[in-house]
């Protein structure tokens, strides 16, 4: 058993959910990711089809959600039905859903003295040293967010949950 009461061979999904993707990452234990991607699609069942497609692939003991505040830039129609969708499912399956929030995610990363997400990111890929080609540039205020951050999003919600910026 790992720091965090689960042993070696558990699995964990943790997914960060927007309007036209989804970031996963996959864990085996608390120490081994297995693997970690964004899936698009185009409307909200395709993505459904594509959480499905993630739960056969990786079958997870346990999967970890962000929870949507009502204020958050976040909180919109399409991510929350997909989010209800994906609880429905999990629980049709007898799979825990954990939910993070997003105060935790914030205070818990940047109590910790990095600034940002792309910040976050860097220290992900040192955990998990097949990060670092998809460690995003630098953002410019007038860019959009990187394509690739919804993973770094997904990793954060894992490490959250299993207690890894502690350990670290």
């Amino acid at each position: 058993m790992s720091k965090s009461g689960r042993s070696a061979g558990e699995s964990l999904l943790a997914i960060d959910v927007r309007p036209h993707w989804l970031g996963y990452a996959a864990f085996q234990g608390s120490e081994r990711l297995l693997d970690f991607g964004v899936v698009n699609f185009g409307v909200p069942d395709a993505g459904v089809v594509r959480f499905l497609s993630l739960l056969e692939l990786f079958r997870p003991l346990e999967v970890v959600l962000r929870k949507i505040a009502r204020r958050s830039r976040r909180n919109w129609p399409v991510t929350k039905m997909l989010i209800r969708s994906v609880k429905r499912e999990c629980q049709l399956r007898s799979i825990p859903v954990v939910l993070v929030s997003e105060a935790t995610l914030f205070q818990e990363f940047r109590a910790r003295g990095r600034a940002n997400k792309r910040e976050d990111a860097a220290l992900f890929a040192e955990y998990f040293p097949q990060l670092a080609w998809r460690v995003p540039p630098p953002r410019k205020l007038w860019h959009h967010e990187h394509r690739n951050m919804p993973i770094f999003d997904a990793v954060a919600l894992a490490m959250s949950h299993l207690g890894k910026h502690e350990s670290r």
